[in-house]
């Protein structure tokens, strides 16, 4: 089982993020893969952990929509910057979820 990876952020939160979309994207891609691999619903699979010293955030998938949003997003991430290996894993991924059990 995939265990939700920490991050500590000391700078900007805003500034980390747009530093460290493509970390963000790999993330999603593989809590989805675990998720639909273990038959999980999409309610709530953590992705990622950042604390700050303004506290802590979690993202989570929160339901097929929002995984679906995000699987967009790191297709055109994956191919801007060439990954065409997670491209391909990601598309694997939209096309098993687009006719299976997972919903909401």
């Amino acid at each position: 089982m995939r265990k939700t990876p920490i991050y500590q952020i000391k700078d900007d939160l805003s500034t980390w993020l747009s530093e460290n979309s493509d970390l963000i994207f790999d993330e999603i891609l593989e809590s989805a893969e675990e998720a639909a691999q273990r038959g999980k619903t999409f309610s709530a699979v953590p992705v990622i952990i950042l604390e700050t010293q303004e506290g802590t955030t979690l993202f989570t998938l929160k339901s097929s929509e929002s995984v679906s949003d995000g699987l967009d997003k790191a297709m055109k991430n994956f191919i801007d910057r060439e990954a065409y290996e997670k491209a391909a894993r990601v598309r694997d991924l939209q096309e098993t979820l687009q006719g299976s059990r997972f919903q909401d």
